[in-house]
């Protein structure tokens, strides 16, 4: 014996067994690979009382193929003879290779049981992992050595499996997934190998995903590359055959599938699973989940993407696939061959889904809104092309219908901001946060309103219109009380509206929700509107009725208290600090009916003392209105845009 040796622990049986899997269809997947390997015809999967049975036709073990093979862990089947790799009835490109996957039963069941018929006898063991476990635990290396137990007489050919003890068995109770996940992970699902789960056949409708995807990419020659799943994929689907060849130091290549894309993101959601991805798999067998996320492209369009492609060259010679049987090594020339050869398909897919969703996004605006088509049809050269970049992304982006109209006029009028500054070409790098930031993007609600002038025509010429009917019509106070408090910039564009009904009609005593000392008065004054300015300073309205006429002495002795009671109110609040505030008194006539321009000046002397002065309804609205002529000069060529919105609304 040499000096030196190499010795493996048993507690290599925690990484490539007990702790090798965590969901129930990856593991039935390795059963099913095994049972493909060993020539079998039909798979059948039995969820019973908590229990999974898997029985096989194959060609079944021996006493020693169960010692030497599937008891024996790493035995690569493909090293055998120089036929390995082959299956020696239906010549079967074998899915088995590193000689571990049959340890995965052991990452979700307690008990295995192993029946199986091969020259006319049966033989049956039974694999406790808890005994393993404790044999780990103990330090001892030695041989674990599973139970003979009685064989299934009714076994005459193949192999049954029965797990035991199962953990996490949630799965078990939902048979449908099972079979999806199983779908899923096989493209050899034909008339010579049959997969059953419960006595169902597992076919590829129960991928569930087919009637989802509106175009796909061919990869393979129609007429030689039979892919039976495409059959399944909605009669008006859009195929677009793609070149499939690869060249990997100097050889040839070829691979065989499709990728496509659905109209919205969200159809690609099962709950917490995504379908949003491109697997791999190489022999008709599931080899990485997903390599779309690894190209590590973060265009908008990826989140629509779902596909499948085989690339049995990444199953030759070299054994590329990692320990976990869940993905391929990276550093090497046939895994950077694929992941080149897709980084460039999905670029030319992007392509292809932007003008499907760009000529679609038109027609889902113009279904929201028919006045649309005449705007968007008015439009010229790369204003017109801008404009169905935009529809399109919206349409592609937003898929609430009721944030989908609110989105479609809220990219109008970006589309038609940024027309007026020249800057179309900004559309091209809109994204989804672009989008969603677009009724927000502003610093304020006045930014906003002064870059969308168009929306604030329709808007505030039907504030002013209508308050200008109410003060006219001779309107109770309260009526002019409630309109004015929602559209306080009437008074001035600067006023922001209070957050709070509260600031309507409230007492000074209530002003600020504080006790302060007041007088009898004072506490009895009650204000029609309070709130705070764009600067932060207090403002009282007090307001009468348009056809009211008020003498000077009663407006005086009303201030006077309003005055003395928020002054003590704020120099509480702020005693290191002058109170600043204003009062206004909003009427509609005259003050002792009297316009002459030396009462009027002797009403505003007298009313300054009191921090006080009048604004009369009238000058209100011819103030209003001159400070948005800007926006009145351009009714005329604006109206098409507002009816389209005014539609929308309804």
């Amino acid at each position: 014996m040499g000096k030196y040796k190499m010795s493996i622990d048993f507690n290599v049986l925690n990484h490539l067994g007990i702790n090798l899997y965590s969901n129930i269809p990856a593991v039935l997947s390795e059963v099913v690979a095994n049972s493909y390997d060993a020539d079998a015809t039909e798979v059948n999967i039995d969820i019973v009382n908590g229990e999974v049975v898997i029985i096989d036709n194959g060609c079944g073990m021996s006493e020693d193929d169960i010692n030497t093979k599937y008891l024996h862990v790493g035995y690569q089947k493909r090293n055998e003879n120089p036929t390995a790799g082959i299956t020696p009835i239906f010549k079967r490109r074998v899915m088995g290779r590193k000689g571990i996957g049959k340890l995965s039963l052991m990452s979700i069941a307690n008990i295995i049981e192993v029946h199986t018929f091969k020259g006319g006898k049966l033989s049956a063991f039974r694999i406790n992992v808890e005994e393993i476990t404790n044999l780990i635990k103990s330090g001892e290396n030695k041989p674990y050595e599973p139970t003979e137990i009685d064989p299934d007489t009714s076994i005459e050919k193949g192999t049954k499996i029965i797990l035991k003890e199962i953990r996490n068995n949630r799965t078990l109770t939902r048979p449908e997934k099972i079979k999806t996940e199983l779908a899923r992970r096989f493209v050899i699902l034909n008339n010579s190998f049959v997969i059953k789960v419960n006595g169902e056949e597992i076919t590829f409708a129960d991928r569930k995903y087919f009637d989802k995807v509106v175009k796909i990419f061919r990869y393979g020659n129609p007429a030689i590359d039979i892919n039976p799943q495409l059959s399944f994929f909605d009669d008006n689907l859009k195929i677009e055959d793609r070149k499939n060849d690869l060249d990997i130091a100097g050889v040839k290549h070829n691979i065989v599938g499709w990728i496509g894309y659905v109209d919205r993101s969200d159809e690609l959601k099962e709950g917490s699973l995504s379908l949003n991805k491109i697997s791999v798999l190489t022999n008709g067998k599931l080899g990485q989940e997903d390599i779309l996320q690894e190209l590590h492209n973060t265009s908008m369009f990826t989140n629509y993407i779902i596909g499948e492609i085989e690339a049995n060259f990444l199953d030759g010679e070299k054994d590329l696939a990692t320990s976990n049987r869940e993905g391929y090594q990276k550093d090497n020339e046939e895994y950077d061959a694929l992941f080149e050869f897709l980084k460039s398909e999905i670029k030319h897919i992007g392509v292809d889904w932007n003008k499907h969703k760009e000529n679609q996004g038109v027609e889902a605006a113009i279904d929201i809104e028919p006045k649309i088509k005449p705007w968007f049809e008015s439009l010229q050269g790369d204003d017109k092309t801008y404009a169905k970049k935009i529809l399109g992304k919206i349409n592609a982006m937003i898929t609430d219908e009721a944030q989908r109209k609110d989105f479609t006029k809220y990219g109008i009028l970006a589309f038609e901001k940024m027309r007026l500054r020249k800057s179309l070409s900004a559309i091209e790098s809109f994204d989804e946060t672009t989008l969603t930031a677009l009724p927000t993007i502003f610093q304020g609600v006045n930014d906003l309103e002064e870059s969308m002038y168009y929306q604030i025509v329709k808007q505030r010429m039907d504030i002013i219109d209508k308050f200008e009917s109410i003060t006219e019509a001779h309107q109770k106070e309260k009526v002019l009380q409630e309109y004015l408090y929602k559209n306080l910039w009437l008074l001035d564009p600067s006023w922001e509206r209070p957050t709070s009904s509260e600031s309507m009609e409230i007492s000074l005593k209530r002003l600020f929700d504080q006790e302060v000392e007041l007088s009898s008065d004072e506490q009895k004054a009650r204000l029609d509107i309070r709130f705070k300015n764009f600067a932060g300073k207090t403002v009282v309205v007090e307001l009468k009725r348009y056809d009211r006429i008020v003498n000077l002495g009663d407006i005086v002795n009303q201030i006077s208290k309003y005055n003395s009671g928020i002054t003590k109110i704020l120099r509480k609040q702020n005693p290191n600090e002058s109170p600043v505030f204003e009062i206004i008194v909003l009427l509609g006539q005259y003050i002792n009916n009297d316009a002459s321009l030396e009462m009027c000046e002797k009403v505003s002397k007298t009313l300054e003392q009191f921090n006080a002065r009048v604004v009369y309804y009238d000058q209100l609205i011819i103030d209003a209105k001159n400070a948005y002529s800007e926006y009145f000069s351009q009714k005329e060529k604006i109206n098409p845009i507002l009816d389209i919105f005014s539609d929308i609304d309804e």
